[in-house]
């Protein structure tokens, strides 16, 4: 029997019923339920399925049991829906096992034996690859049997990594001192809060006396956990000032103060806590700029931190950080299964590395600083080498060149667009805002800034956060608060994903002579250095205190293997291949058909490389028979009034690699094999090979000035270059080339088996797919028989990457991929002999 995999996003769907389930699940061995099919119509009854909860954390497969009855349209899970009308394809299903917290977390689905499935999907109904149903079944078949199923579980790649950071601070002994005076502080200082909230909890103290001392101790000998800010003392201020029913607040805080003792009770006190407050904003006795309920988490944490610190760690914002930038933590709505999952990370990795909850806090909270001086950590109120959970702040341009300033501030809202996709709220994570972004949008490049923009306004910003409005690269025109949460309206138009916001300020300002990043949405939150300027140019001081460091610039994300391995139809054997004859060559050549994705697959190593998507390190051009030294090297161009000397893209990012010697840079150079190499490179083409690569090769450039040192390419310049083997004027490829660059070939993927699971998430039938693949594969056959052409002219599979923007998957676009891209193909592979590519284009139709 085939397996499935269904979807449960608890954003989207309140499954009001699940502890419920779990009971029964636990006293009889099975619960039913109805789920839906997603767009998949044909399940046959009696298949196993596994259920996934994708969206916030916590990620992973909660569930699994047997399907009862196929897909049929049934009125619709969602209530907006159903009201009006709409149905959906939904089974009745029999869990065998059901737990709240993944049993396998989403992380451990990156194995190399798992991580070919789609696990991530938009819908449910997704085919399990047989292959990995069998390895899941049999490490679900462990973890179930196990004594705590849903116990966390690290790679052993994640251990290591995290055990290096610890090994890196251990031997800094300055950090070390540091942490030791700080640790002995809260040591005396924990038990003192402690006291505190008991004396409140047992009615000793009332809400004002508790707010006092705390408002006042935090901001002195309290200093040490870092509570004085927004989300601390600052926090309970709030509750204090603007709730009116102080006595109901009193007994809410009573309630949920209490250190809990298992993960339920942790969740559901979060929960009823944030629950009361959004009753209190609901009621219009206070607003969400007022409260700001995403804030409870962090001091709620924190006090039973005070109580049981290595059972319930501080929600601090620079773990979470570290958490996502290493791949660990999605992050998105605080919530108390949110809180739960980081705490349940927090102790697995303590736990790994053999050291307690306080001495991991202080490896996060230098996550970015490893190979920097340490950041001394004392006051608690800096993101960067501190224990913090100050606001978000984010830099958003209100349209393109902030052409809907004018609108957007007058109705106190901030929008995106990206309006075919829908409402933002249903995806699950910015991997599958990415996949769609590419489908809808038909592009070939990665959308993954614009994937992060829309997972960051729908999921991760929160009311309360700071919003600075920008126009280009300049200027700021605008600061205001976010007051809601995200929503979707189409009554938009072109900016349907709305978030209101309380702007503040409105005007014009340079505050800085550094261009500003150009995405829509940046969290610049943690670069305080550039949040200080701007905030000193608008003379904002007292809304906000960010303290000052030279972090000013956004991080770029890091890059691993399994984000180059996303979507390629290679395995890591081949990447890791090709990354040892880059290093060791330093010039690597990818080589192949059409459509195999050499350029999308160069962009990658390159990424992996660099060990972090920075395009600012990476620089592309397409070389062809009139391209020139002057165009790539240094030449003189005319600029209305005469000639000036221009530098080339080459020579430019090689200056910037001789000044960051430190770092790689990359160079990708695309149909590598239609330049005539010997007038594009000229003199430097020596200086390519790896031994040349230093001062003692230099030479002088031809228009160099008086004065100007030698140049030589420095060693951290890396070049790849891509070559279609299926070019005619190319049948001899420059001997110069073949000496100085490794080669490696790619190959059509179009018998593979991750290739039918991409034609599977695309929508495309087994009938489909294996049509596909067959009559592909046997053309390939013959391409490649043909003492004409050869392997390097079979098709690739990046034709069938992709759909048109609301076009299905399905024979009608099978028939005009073959009309409109593949036929012109076959007519220039045998262009004497016209019958026989109409008759193969006939063949391939099905005619």
């Amino acid at each position: 029997m085939p397996t499935y995999l269904l979807t449960w996003n608890p954003e989207n769907f309140d499954w009001k019923s699940l502890d419920e389930q779990i009971g029964l699940v636990r006293e009889r061995g099975h619960a039913d339920d109805v789920w839906s099919s997603g767009v998949t119509k044909q399940i046959e009854p009696g298949s196993r399925f596994f259920l996934t909860r994708v969206g916030s954390e916590p990620r992973g497969i909660i569930g699994s049991g047997t399907i009862i009855t196929g897909p049929a349209p049934t009125p619709h899970w969602n209530a907006e829906k159903r009201a009006q009308g709409e149905s959906s394809l939904q089974i009745h299903v029999r869990f065998d096992v059901l737990q709240r917290w993944p049993i396998v977390r989403r992380l451990e689905l990156n194995a190399p034996d798992l991580r070919d499935q789609q696990w991530d999907p938009q819908a449910s109904g997704i085919a399990v690859d047989d292959a990995v149903a069998g390895r899941l079944e049999q490490l679900w078949k462990d973890r179930v049997a196990s004594a705590d199923p849903t116990a966390y579980h690290l790679p052993p790649s994640v251990i290591e990594r995290w055990r290096q950071r610890w090994k890196r601070l251990a031997v800094d002994r300055e950090a070390m001192e540091q942490d030791r005076i700080r640790d002995d502080q809260r040591r005396t200082v924990a038990p003192q809060i402690a006291k505190l909230l008991r004396d409140f909890v047992d009615a000793a103290i009332g809400l004002p006396e508790l707010r006092e001392t705390f408002d006042r101790k935090t901001r002195n000998e309290w200093d040490v956990f870092g509570l004085k800010g927004l989300s601390g003392a600052m926090f309970l201020n709030k509750l204090a000032k603007h709730v009116a029913d102080q006595e109901a607040m009193t007994a809410a805080l009573r309630a949920v103060l209490v250190a809990p003792s298992t993960n339920d009770e942790a969740r559901l006190r979060l929960d009823a806590f944030q629950a009361f407050l959004m009753g209190v904003i609901e009621r219009g006795e206070a607003s969400a700029s007022e409260l700001q309920p995403n804030r409870a988490p962090f001091l709620i944490s924190a006090c039973w931190s005070m109580q049981a610190r290595e059972r319930w760690p501080t929600f601090y914002e620079s773990g979470r950080k570290a958490y996502r930038t290493d791949g660990l933590f999605l992050g998105g709505p605080v919530h108390g299964d949110g809180y739960v999952e980081f705490a349940e990370l927090t102790r697995a990795l303590a736990n790994a590395l053999e050291i307690d909850i306080w001495s991991f806090e202080h490896v996060y909270s230098r996550f970015d600083d490893h190979d920097a001086e340490a950041t001394t950590v004392v006051g608690g109120e800096s993101e960067v080498g501190g224990l913090s959970d100050e606001p978000r702040v984010w830099l958003y341009s209100p349209g393109p060149n902030a052409s809907q300033w004018e609108t957007f501030s007058k109705a106190g809202i901030a929008a995106i667009g990206w309006g075919a996709l829908g409402d933002l709220s249903k995806y699950g994570s910015a991997a599958a805002l990415r996949d769609a972004i590419q489908s809808t949008y038909q592009t070939d490049k990665t959308p993954s800034n614009q994937a992060l923009t829309c997972w960051e306004f729908a999921s991760e910003m929160q009311p309360g956060d700071v919003i600075f409005a920008k126009r280009g690269r300049k200027h700021i025109i605008g600061y205001g608060i976010v007051t809601s949460t995200y929503r979707h309206d189409p009554a938009g138009g072109k900016f349907p994903n709305i978030r209101d916001v309380e702007w503040r300020k409105r005007g014009e300002w340079v505050p800085r002579e550094k261009p500003l990043v150009m995405k829509t949405l940046t969290n610049i939150g943690t670069y305080t250095g550039l949040v200080a300027e701007i905030r000193r140019a608008l003379g904002i001081e007292a809304d906000f205190d960010p303290v000052e460091d030279d972090a000013e610039e956004v991080a770029n994300p890091i890059y691993t293997m399994s984000d180059a391995l996303d979507d390629l139809f290679v395995d890591e054997h081949w990447i890791s291949r090709a990354m040892q004859l880059l290093r060791y060559k330093r010039n690597l050549v990818l080589q192949g058909p059409p459509g195999v994705g050499k350029t999308f697959v160069a962009r990658r190593l390159a990424y992996l490389l660099l060990g972090e998507k920075d395009p600012e390190r990476v620089r592309k051009v397409q070389f062809h028979a009139s391209f020139s030294y002057e165009d790539f090297i240094q030449g003189y161009r005319p600029n209305g009034t005469g000639f000036v000397r221009t530098d080339g893209p080459f020579w430019t990012l090689c200056d910037k690699a001789h000044q960051d010697p430190k770092q790689p840079y990359v160079f990708l150079i695309d149909e590598i094999n239609r330049g005539n190499l010997s007038k594009i490179f000229g003199e430097l083409l020596m200086l390519l090979e790896g031994d040349k690569r230093s001062r003692d090769w230099a030479v002088r450039l031809t228009y160099a000035h008086d004065g100007e040192p030698d140049f030589f390419v420095p060693p951290n310049v890396y070049l790849i270059g891509t070559m279609n083997t299926a070019d005619r004027s190319l049948a001899m490829v420059d001997y110069a080339l073949r000496r100085r660059f490794a080669f490696v070939d790619i190959e059509p993927a179009t018998s593979s088996d991750a290739f039918d699971k991409h034609l599977a998430n695309l929508g495309a039938s087994a009938d489909l797919r294996s049509e596909i693949r067959h009559r592909i594969g046997t053309l390939n056959e013959e391409i490649s028989a043909d003492r004409n052409l050869g392997p390097g002219f079979a098709i690739g599979h990046s034709y069938f990457c992709h759909t048109g923007e609301g076009a299905a998957a399905d024979r009608d676009w099978f028939l005009r991929i073959v009309d409109t891209e593949i036929e012109p193909l076959l007519r220039e592979y045998w262009f004497d002999d016209k019958d026989h590519a109409a008759e193969k284009a006939a063949w391939l139709r099905g005619d």
